[in-house]
Order: structure tokens, then C-alpha cells, then sequence
């Protein structure tokens, strides 16, 4: 177990933790942890436990308490508020805050032996972890909906959809979604709409019928609800309610148990379309045979969430300007993207529900997180967000796109799977699309090294800046290496059997030069043979590639054995330039395999796969033995 495992180890555990911030710029205070510690005793609490993760510019500190009771009082405590030490729940009442996941990952990076598994299991715990209470309030107050819904629709069915009920469902969600249908039956009979329009609550003695609830319009049915529920004694006590007419015409019910949860139900009727929308979502994620895909969902939303792209539950999580991203629209870029790298269409959103999603394996098409992070980040930093919209697997011409489905062009273009008259991001503004890639540069500026400088080891290329105010027209200027944009299913790392042949011929350095072969334009660090791993467990080494030609070339990555996987599989390096790569092996029977760095002159296309299999390498290739001990 990690550092962060071993400090919460399960929810009740949690429960019991605190955090205590504090700012050291402009002041002369500052806390150590045997001060925390003696603090917390000279104050009554009893701590078991503590870690620090502090900057220069802040202290911060994760404290855990002997009980839940504690915990509450020390969140209140006067005391500390004179010291100017900001304190509350770990779990608090919308979940965890952004800022304290971020900083229990870098504490858990800090082991030079984690994994990006390891890591992304954490943060995908942290991230999921919710007051038991806010649950317990949500499933009785939807108890109270489904039975006065079934007062006035006859037959009546609440089905959940969206984020509450969806796969990757993180903590702090702001509403839960609720889709009214009625189940068939006899009765036939439809009364006139204007009767129930002029008195709503005839609905209390005779509820609306199958055949009228598919017949009237979903905005009356929508105002015939409200009206019977809203003078609910029931209704009245726990819920702000109000109407929004809007596309899908809802009731919104405001919970007023504990105002600071902001929990809400939104209730659509006859909206079978977005129950589907949703399904879609899920059985993508459960249709991946390696079960990395809901992880790598939910990283990419807190990505979006820590830089301000998409907006938190608490107040300095809110956006200061709304760009109209939203974790729909990301979660559809991760299934357009995903399609690209398989080389195929993997959502056929028409057939059957079983047969809607086509089976893949995350861990075939991208060998690792990070490789798939870095793909992705390429895929939308040189994606032509000005002349193509997204439709599925295709990427198609904005104008013929709309011409097609009859939607308007937008900034990012994007039809909506199952509603294809629907443009799903036609809302996103221009300087949505300007931070989404600046967001981008920023983090494959890294260049996907084990340890970022945030700390958030092998996931640290991905930087999880504290703010969008870290995003600065400099970004626009920092240069980034054009490395493959999507590495498809076809573009396996196998060694060819002539390469095995040539490596067993003649086993000299990876940086001695054959006879009558051509040489290699970069050199690797650490020289050497072989490089060893460890054969039980999962386990990294970090190689730098130089470019010692004298122009700019290009580099791709073999191996032999699917046990071993590299990242970046491909890229450039200027002249002089360097950059890493990492080699991870996944524990596996492979003890032995072999790696070829085949190295050319650059070609000029961005499509650096493309290149390779069309030009011949002008560079020798470099092989190294993989070991496995």
C-alpha cells in the first residue's frame, strides 16, 4: 500500500480527517508538524495521524482524529481561526476539494517505486469518496419523487440517467437526473389537452394515462406536474421547486435538508433519448476488457476541473467566466479520440443496445496511461478546430456537417451520438477551445517524464495546475514536439522477425556502429546492452534520447513483448535536443525481449507513423535487450 492508502485505508477512516491550510506569503507564520501536533494537544484533540504537503507559498497539512466528533468541532474551532489556519473536512460536505486530492497525490508520487496504476487508483478513490449522509439524503428524497411522480402519472416510472447513476460519477454532483415514463396499459382514452391545462390537479384523483402522457406535450405535462406537486405537504417542507422550459423542459427540486449540499433533482418526462445517451457512456467504459477506461474518463474531468476548464462545487472552484465545456462534451472527445487510435467504430449508437458498443481493450490500444494521455492531449492540440466538427468515429467538414443534420457550425462542432439533429457543444466558446489547448501545451510540456515538477510522478506530464492563471500567452510560444497524433491498433510495437535476426547476429553495444550500416542519430542514456526490470511487479526505467545529427529527426519505438511498453512510442527531437522516454514493464511470464529505437531524418508530417511506414530510416537502428529478473 502507498502513503495515502495506508493514511485513510477506507471511508470511515476518512471521515475522520482534516485539513488545515495556511498562507505564507506576507506573513512570518508558519507551522511545522511536531507545532501542528503539539497545537492539536494544547487544543484537547486527540490526532493519530498526520502528513504535510506544504510549498513556499502555503502550508498544508492532512490530520486524522481519534473520532468523528472531533473532526466536526476542530472545523469550528475559534481558535484557529485567530491563528489563521483555515481548517475542515477531508470529506467534506460536497466531497473532497480539488486542491486537497491534488495534494494527496503528490504525497503519494513522492515514492520513487509508484506506478501510474497505483496513482490513478489513488486519485480515482480520493475523488469518489462522499459523506454517507449526502447519500442517505439523496436515496430518501427520491423515494418522496418516484411516489408523488406515481400520484400523477399513471403507471408512472422514474428512471435515473446522467452523472448520479453514470460509471464515472465523482463526488460533489450538483443534481441527480430523473427521466418520468409510464408503462403500458389498456386504457386508451385521452382528454382533451386544455382540460388539464386549465386545472392541472385532476391529475391528484385521476392520474395522466399512458396514452395522454405519450400524446400531450412534454412542457404541459412538465407545468401539470409542478402544479400537482408544488402545494405537496411532503413537497412543500423538503424542496424548492421550480419550472425551467427549456429544450428538454424539466422540474427542478431544490433540496432544502442541508442548503450547503446544493443537491437538486431535475425531472424530465417522455425522455427516453437521454436515459439511451447515458447508457451509451457506461457501456463504453464497461465494454473495455482492461478496465482502465472509467479512471483515465475521471482523470481527464478533474484535469478539467483543477485548471478551470470545467467548474467545482466549492466557491474557489467556481468559474470566473463559463467557457460552456461540460463533462458530456469530454467524455464524448474521449470516446471520438478512443475510436481514432482502434481505427475503427466502436459506437454504433442505432443497432440493438447489447450490440451498441463493439468490445476493445484499453491496455492494447495504448499500453498505459500515460500513452494514452499524451495521444489524447496530441489528438486535440493539433486537431483543425476551425474547419471540422466531430460526428462519431469521422471527422467531417463544418459545412457539410451542417448541412447534413441541419445544425448550426460552432467553435467546437460536436453530434450528439443518439440526437444527431443536435450539435452537443454548440455552446463552447472560442475561449473555451483557447484554454483547452493552451491546458494542453502546458501539460505535454512535461514531455510525460515519471516525475513532474507538480509532483504527480509517472502522471506528472499531465500538469495539474492549481489555476487557470498558470495558462499565459507564453504557453502560445513554448514549443512542443509534434509527435504521433493517434498510434492506431495497426501500428503495433512488434519487432519484425528480420530485426530479430539481425540482434542475435550481432549482440555489440546499442551504441557501436556495424559495418556497412548506417548510423544512429541519437544516443541513449544509460548506455549499455540490456536494461533490467523486475519480473513480479510493475517497474519503470527512464531513457534520454539525444539528437546528435545535425538536423531535426524522428524516432519510433519496437518491442517485441507486449509485457513491455513504451512512452512516447513516437517523436522529434530538434538538433541537440533532448527528451525521455519511459519503459515500463507489467509483471507477466516474458523475462527476455527486445527493443529497437529506429531513427530517421524528419519527414515534415505531423503523422510521424504515416512517415515511418512510407520512408525508409535514414538513421541505423538501436537495439537494446529488455531483461527481466
Amino acid at each position: 500500500m502507498n502513503s495515502v492508502s495506508n493514511f485513510l485505508i477506507d471511508q470511515a477512516s476518512s471521515l475522520r480527517c482534516v485539513v488545515l491550510r495556511w498562507t505564507k506569503i506576507g506573513t512570518d507564520q508558519d507551522y511545522s508538524k511536531t507545532g501542528i501536533t503539539n497545537v492539536m494537544t494544547a487544543f484537547g484533540y486527540e490526532s493519530e495521524d498526520l502528513m504535510e504537503s506544504s510549498s513556499e507559498q502555503e502550508g498544508v497539512i492532512f490530520l486524522k482524529l481519534k473520532n468523528k466528533e472531533e473532526t466536526t468541532n476542530i472545523c469550528s474551532d475559534p481558535r484557529l481561526k485567530e491563528m489563521r489556519i483555515e481548517v475542515h473536512s477531508l470529506v467534506d460536505l460536497n466531497g473532497m476539494h480539488l486542491r486537497d486530492a491534488n495534494d494527496l497525490v503528490k504525497i503519494a508520487s513522492i515514492d520513487r517505486n509508484v506506478t501510474d496504476n497505483v496513482l490513478m487508483d489513488v486519485l480515482t478513490e480520493l475523488i469518489c469518496l462522499e459523506d454517507p449522509e449526502r447519500e442517505k439524503i439523496a436515496e430518501e428524497e427520491v423515494e418522496i419523487i418516484k411516489k408523488g411522480i406515481s400520484d400523477v402519472i399513471e403507471n408512472g416510472v422514474c428512471t435515473m440517467f446522467g452523472s448520479y447513476s453514470s460509471l464515472v460519477r465523482r463526488n460533489g454532483y450538483s443534481d441527480i437526473d430523473m427521466a418520468v415514463s409510464s408503462e403500458s396499459e389498456n386504457t386508451l382514452s385521452v382528454r382533451p389537452l386544455q382540460m388539464i391545462i386549465d386545472n392541472p390537479k385532476c391529475l391528484l384523483e385521476n392520474p395522466m394515462t399512458y396514452a395522454e402522457f405519450y400524446s400531450y406535450p412534454q412542457e404541459e405535462i412538465i407545468k401539470a406536474i409542478f402544479q400537482c406537486l408544488v402545494d405537496k405537504e411532503e413537497f412543500s417542507e423538503k424542496f424548492e421547486m421550480r419550472t425551467l422550459l427549456v429544450r428538454t423542459p424539466i422540474v427542478v427540486l431544490k433540496s432544502t435538508k442541508i442548503p450547503e449540499m446544493k443537491m437538486s433533482y431535475d425531472i424530465s418526462v417522455n425522455n427516453l433519448i437521454s436515459v439511451e445517451k447515458s447508457r451509451i457512456l457506461n457501456d463504453f467504459i464497461a465494454k473495455d476488457k482492461s478496465r482502465k477506461m472509467r479512471k483515465v474518463a475521471m482523470f481527464i474531468i478533474h484535469w478539467a476541473k483543477t485548471n478551470k476548464l470545467l467548474g467545482g462545487v466549492y466557491h474557489d472552484e467556481k468559474l470566473k467566466k463559463k467557457f460552456k465545456f461540460n463533462s458530456y462534451i469530454i467524455n464524448h472527445l474521449i470516446i471520438h479520440f478512443t475510436q481514432k487510435a482502434a481505427n475503427e467504430c466502436l459506437v454504433k449508437p442505432f443497432e440493438k443496445p447489447e450490440n451498441r458498443i463493439v468490445d476493445y481493450s484499453f491496455d492494447e490500444l495504448f499500453h498505459g496511461y500515460s500513452a494514452f494521455l499524451y495521444h489524447f492531449f496530441e489528438y486535440y492540440l493539433n486537431f483543425d478546430y476551425e474547419t471540422l466538427g466531430i460526428y462519431g468515429f469521422n471527422v467531417i467538414e463544418k459545412s457539410k456537417l451542417a448541412e447534413m443534420q441541419g445544425v448550426n457550425t460552432s467553435p467546437l462542432m460536436m453530434i450528439d451520438p443518439l440526437d444527431i439533429t443536435h450539435n452537443a457543444s454548440f455552446h463552447v466558446i472560442e475561449d473555451g477551445i483557447k484554454l483547452f489547448k493552451n491546458l494542453i501545451k502546458i501539460s505535454l510540456e512535461k514531455k510525460f517524464h515519471v516525475k513532474g515538477d507538480t509532483e504527480v510522478a509517472t502522471l506528472g506530464p499531465v500538469s495539474m495546475a492549481s489555476t487557470a492563471s498558470k495558462v499565459t500567452e507564453n504557453a502560445d510560444e513554448k514549443k512542443i514536439s509534434h509527435q504521433d497524433t493517434v498510434r492506431t491498433a495497426k501500428d503495433k510495437t512488434i519487432v519484425k522477425s528480420e530485426d530479430k535476426t539481425s540482434e542475435k547476429e550481432n549482440p555489440k553495444s546499442q551504441k557501436t556502429e556495424r559495418k556497412g550500416e548506417k548510423k544512429p542519430l541519437i544516443s541513449v542514456e544509460p548506455s549499455g546492452d540490456s536494461l533490467a526490470f523486475k519480473l513480479e511487479s510493475e517497474s519503470q526505467i527512464r531513457l534520454t534520447f539525444k539528437n546528435i545529427s545535425d538536423e531535426k529527426i524522428m524516432f519510433k519505438m519496437k518491442v517485441s513483448d507486449h509485457s513491455y511498453n513504451m512512452n512516447p512510442v513516437f517523436g522529434t527531437l530538434e538538433i541537440g535536443e533532448s527528451s525521455d522516454v519511459i519503459v515500463t514493464h507489467t509483471p507477466s511470464q516474458c523475462k527476455e525481449a527486445k527493443l529497437v529505437i529506429v531513427n530517421s531524418k524528419y519527414a515534415g508530417d505531423v503523422d510521424l507513423a504515416k512517415s515511418f511506414r512510407n520512408r525508409k530510416p535514414t538513421g541505423g537502428p538501436i537495439t537494446i535487450n529488455l531483461v527481466a529478473t
